[in-house]
């Protein structure tokens, strides 16, 4: 009995090493990190998440945070700042790069580039974007603290001081700034000075390090998290997930694709997005039934990232039946899109398959999402915006593609003009027809063209989707709709000669 429990003891550090390791793993054998690729040649270009200064006059703070380059890729990301004041012709960046403090430089580098470009090939995320008063005040307590930094000649990839501390040393003293880094930005734990006990980089709550390397974070905003070794996992402040090293913060559909997909090819016995009640049985059915499809606190429940995954797949299945063929490359988009895991492949395959075989057409699975998300169409938009995702991944639109993804929108209770603005954004017409990606008219005043941008920025947000349904998967398609708006409001300025 002794030697069994002792036996236990002993692996339970091993079996919680090999669970960390299995994002990195992960990520390392997916095409999300440039692993073995060269410096010399990875793209630096801008990925159009940020406004351009020759259009936007308020002032602008951002925090972008992108995998870093080679095998560092496969644990971490690294995380930078970039501030516009108001007026300002161009962006400048505050970060920390250790090449630079290796040669006898200093690590902080304060410089005018590009705020979203790629970093050596990698795809940056957006973090947090402030506009106006709050940013131009948080651009001042932004340029007092890289002052303050306590290593400005002195790097150590881990556990710090990296990049990630700098930024996290930076994000706690501006109050403006409420960001939550994520998991991977090792180094975020490192606390200067030798200190144990901080804030987290959030600014809010408790967060003990053991220099980095051992800690915990309790935070409304980071939630519970935990530090091993630098790699970290915890749980959100909604308590809905558990987040190893190497995963995407947030709700996630990968939690719950077996739920999802469980019932396999009986999934769609039940009717239009029978799949919603399939996947979901027993006291997980009844718990939806008493939360009215939302979950504790407001937040979006399993219901609607259930619905809105297995639209996706039979309407994607659907619109495949409807060109008569499904190429490799519609396949990569979908997986582009959802991040399903090997175990679950076959599942979703099933469930592609059986939608391609049901004798029903589309109609009746657009009425029901449309029915569900019917107080959010921004959400709906998302859904469609996947489909054209998909529909262009081949390099053709297939003229029975875009007969579909019309009727789709029509039952969404989209009108032409909305249709055209959503085809626009998705089909690569950013620059030939900006108005029609704002879906503005060429005779709208520039104030009208203005406020519609904002407005568009404001409701396609990757955070204010996901909290209406959204599942965190669909990050990558809001984010490329968000730099299509604005392209199109930056190319509509630049006619214009609007500042």
């Amino acid at each position: 009995m002794l030697t069994s429990a002792a036996h236990e003891m002993d692996t339970c550090p091993l079996v919680l090493i090999l669970l960390l390791l299995s994002g990195p793993v992960a990520v390392a054998v997916s095409d999300k990190a440039n692993i073995a690729g060269d410096w010399r040649l990875a793209t630096r270009e801008s990925s159009g998440l940020a406004p351009a200064p020759a259009s936007t006059r308020e002032a602008v703070v951002q925090v972008y945070g992108a995998r870093a380059f080679r095998w560092r890729g496969a644990f971490a990301v690294h995380t930078w700042i970039s501030v516009k004041p108001e007026n300002a012709p161009e962006y400048t960046t505050y970060e920390v790069v250790g090449w630079r403090a290796f040669h006898g430089g200093s690590a902080v580098q304060i410089h005018n580039d590009g705020p979203d470009r790629f970093w050596f090939g990698a795809r940056p995320e957006l973090y947090a974007d402030l506009r106006g008063e709050e940013a131009a005040r948080a651009i001042r307590n932004i340029e007092k603290a890289s002052k303050d930094y306590p290593y400005q000649d002195f790097y150590r990839t881990w556990p710090g001081p990296n990049s990630n501390t700098f930024v996290a040393f930076i994000t706690k003293r501006v109050p403006e700034l409420t960001v939550d880094l994520p998991p991977t930005a090792i180094g975020k734990d490192f606390l200067p000075d030798g200190s144990l006990v901080g804030s987290p980089p959030s600014g809010r709550g408790l967060q003990f390090s053991l220099f980095g390397v051992l800690g915990f974070i309790v935070s409304p905003d980071e939630g519970l998290e935990f530090n091993v070794l630098g790699l970290s996992f915890g749980v959100d402040p909604g308590g809905t997930r558990v987040t190893p090293a190497g995963h995407r913060q947030g709700r996630s559909l990968m939690a719950i694709w077996g739920k999802i997909l469980g019932a396999g090819a009986g999934l769609l016995a039940g009717g239009p997005l029978g799949a919603l009640i399939g996947g979901i049985a027993g006291h997980a059915y009844d718990r939806y039934r008493q939360q009215n499809e939302d979950g504790p606190d407001g937040e979006p429940g399993l219901a609607k990232q259930t619905a809105f995954a297995i639209a996706v797949i039979v309407l994607s299945a659907k619109m495949a039946k409807s060109d008569g063929a499904v190429t490799r490359d519609e396949v990569d988009a979908f997986k582009e899109i959802f991040h399903v895991p090997p175990e679950e492949v076959k599942n979703v395959g099933r469930v592609f398959d059986q939608a391609r075989k049901d004798s029903r057409g589309f109609e009746p699975y657009a009425r029901q999402v449309a029915r569900l998300f019917h107080d959010n169409p921004a959400v709906l938009e998302e859904l469609l915006g996947g489909l054209f995702h998909i529909a262009r991944a081949d390099g053709v639109a297939h003229p029975a593609e875009m007969e579909f993804l019309a009727k789709v929108a029509e039952i969404f209770g989209f009108d032409e003009t909305t249709f055209d603005r959503l085809k626009a954004a998705h089909m690569g017409l950013k620059v030939e027809d900006p108005y029609a990606v704002l879906g503005v008219s060429r005779d709208a005043s520039n104030d009208e063209i203005r406020s519609v941008w904002r407005t568009l920025l404001r409701e396609n947000h990757p955070d204010t989707l996901i909290a209406q349904g959204m599942p965190e998967d669909f990050i990558d398609v809001a984010t490329e709709k968000v730099a299509a708006i604005n392209a199109a409001y930056d190319e509509i300025a630049k006619q214009r000669g609007m500042t």
